[in-house]
């Protein structure tokens, strides 16, 4: 562990000491002389200074946190033989008349005194370094989960891109192997929905309504796969200004939909989709009909959707809360959510 470097920190440390000083020149006030008794006051805490500083940069570090404790224990022990008796020394040198001098000062209790005082320091800020290791130890391991988060959101989002993009150039084959006028629409749609994939992909939020006018933009091209209008109906309810929202977190219940669903048969198929803001809640729903052999819901539930339920475990921990229903006819996903 670094010695503080710090102007600040280094502040902080000559005021603690300076309290601890004064306490205890008012605990030993009116005791003796002032002034000597100051004087061994001071030279107590440079002791207990010198005690805490060594046992937190040196011996802690390099033998007790490397279960060395032997030899910890050893230098302790080492370091109170030596200090105890040097306190003592000092405290006889500074009287210089031999008559004035306690009694107590050549007694068992002022050795133990000195011993007990100087264990309580070494206790005291052993203590304080277990405190900051493990507070620096739960920093850490915060800080790798974050870290750990951010990349599984990265490979997550990287994971929605591929996926959306394999559905729509599929279509654009098609349409192309068919000669269809309508190619070139589609590819310029997809353009501008990649400048908004590209824009969104290095941020955490989005604003609601970028996200919502991408849906209307897949939804649009959607719609060029079949001559006949699909039966599409997506509602937005409320107020969706000032709502900031994950990025691409709907478009895979939309690919769902139009991948498992029967939405293509213009005669029979059918898509219904709200979306609606009610101050931080956002509440969306889609529910769509399904072929007349219809898949069951783990065929249903793909990579997208997969996707998407991880995201909301990361993104919304216990601020979301999702339901996915199929029968044999139709296939429904409810979502609520509370936005920051």
């Amino acid at each position: 562990m670094e010695l503080p470097k710090t102007r600040y920190t280094v502040v902080w440390h000559v005021l603690f000491w300076i309290g601890y000083l004064i306490l205890l020149n008012s605990v030993y006030a009116g005791i003796g002389d002032f002034k000597l008794s100051f004087i061994r006051n001071f030279i107590t805490t440079c002791f207990h200074a010198f005690l805490a500083y060594f046992n937190v940069y040196y011996l802690i570090p390099n033998y007790f946190i490397q279960q060395r404790y032997k030899r910890y224990y050893f230098f302790i022990i080492l370091m109170l033989s030596i200090v105890t008796p040097l306190r003592v020394f000092l405290d006889t040198w500074l009287i210089t008349d031999v008559d004035k001098m306690p009694v107590e000062f050549f007694s068992l209790p002022h050795y133990a005194n000195s011993i007990i005082s100087s264990l309580v320091t070494l206790m005291i800020s052993g203590s304080f370094r277990s405190w900051q290791q493990r507070f620096k130890t739960i920093q850490l391991q915060q800080e790798l989960k974050n870290y750990r988060l951010e990349a599984e959101l990265k490979l997550l989002r990287t994971q929605v891109n591929p996926h959306f993009l394999f559905n729509v150039l599929n279509n654009i084959y098609v349409l192309a192997y068919q000669g269809s006028k309508e190619t070139a629409p589609m590819i310029a749609k997809l353009s501008q929905m990649m400048r908004y994939m590209l824009a969104s992909s290095d941020v955490e939020q989005v604003d609601l309504e970028q996200e919502i006018a991408y849906l209307h933009d897949y939804i649009a091209l959607q719609q060029l796969k079949t001559e006949l209008p699909q039966s599409i109906d997506f509602q937005v309810i409320g107020d969706v200004r000032d709502v900031k929202i994950a990025p691409m977190l709907f478009i895979p219940f939309f690919e769902n939909s139009f991948k498992h669903g029967n939405i293509a048969d213009t005669n029979k198929g059918w898509m219904k989709s709200r979306l609606s803001v009610n101050g931080k809640e956002v509440a969306f729903s889609i529910v769509n009909s399904l072929p007349i052999v219809a898949p069951q819901k783990d065929s249903v539930s793909g990579i997208g959707l997969d996707n998407v339920q991880k995201r909301l475990q990361l993104l919304y921990p216990k601020k979301h809360q999702l339901n996915i229903q199929a029968d044999q006819k139709t296939f429904s996903i409810d979502l609520k959510l509370q936005t920051n």
